[in-house]
């Protein structure tokens, strides 16, 4: 029996056994508190020895579905260039309007500076995940 079902945007979830090695999450750490979209990532070591990364995207108004995505992956490497490669604006409509054009830019910097700095806490700790020089 897996100890984790993760669930994911358009596809079958993925079942691993293992264990949950970090977990941060977006909602205090937004400077602009009347932004009310947010990501929340967890990291997994699966039994096997892979990793699983797993994303979540919410919101707390009706302009954007919350969505699930997750991976699972070989290395440290790998993880650190999924998250460096993942777009979290990729599936916000942010605000369609070509008349918003400025608060859409301002909610995809914020969106974006935000999971930066998640990706900082999940993985910045971690000395598997350092750059070995």
């Amino acid at each position: 029996m897996p100890d984790f079902l993760v669930p994911r945007f358009s596809d079958a979830p993925l079942a691993f056994s293992g264990t949950r090695l970090a977990e941060v999450s977006g909602k205090e750490t937004r400077p602009d508190k009347t932004n009310k979209r947010w990501h929340e990532i967890s990291l997994f070591r699966t039994d096997s020895g892979r990793f699983v990364v797993a994303i979540r995207f919410r919101c707390e108004t009706t302009f954007d579905d919350p969505y699930d995505d997750a991976e699972a992956l070989d290395s440290p490497a790998d993880v650190v260039q999924f998250l460096n490669e993942f777009d979290p604006c990729e599936h916000i409509r942010g605000w369609p309007r070509p008349s918003h054009a400025q608060q859409d830019d301002r909610l995809r910097a914020a969106l974006t500076a935000n999971f930066d700095r998640l990706v900082a806490q999940l993985i910045g700790s971690r000395a598997e995940f350092a750059e070995r020089v």
